[in-house]
């Protein structure tokens, strides 16, 4: 199951459904940045950033007004070229990257 891309679809129908009330959704889209998640995660961690970055590009992202937000761009980039791909195709590929996480 690709929760990612389900949340994805949540939040695009979250934001069609509140146009014009006044309510706006942003889509949040982050790669790795230090948290407590993050200390879990056994593998590499291409782009990692600090927590204070990260929410600096939010917030940016808030402000603006804007509709998504992803970083940092390659794994954005990524991520967009992945959801055209077929599933089996996009397992593999996510399979690739050898991680797990760690149990608490």
């Amino acid at each position: 199951m690709r929760v990612e891309g389900g949340s994805l679809v949540l939040g695009e129908s979250l934001r069609a459904g509140l146009r014009g009330s006044g309510v706006g959704v942003t889509l949040v889209a982050p790669g790795f940045f230090e948290s407590d998640m993050g200390r879990r995660w056994r593998g590499a961690r291409p782009f990692s950033m600090t927590t204070d970055a990260a929410a600096m590009r939010i917030e940016a992202a808030l402000r603006a007004g804007r509709s998504a937000v992803a970083f940092p761009w390659p794994l954005a980039l990524g991520l967009r070229a992945a959801s055209l791909l077929p599933a089996r195709l996009a397992d593999r590929a996510v399979g690739a990257l050898r991680f797990r996480v760690a149990e608490h």
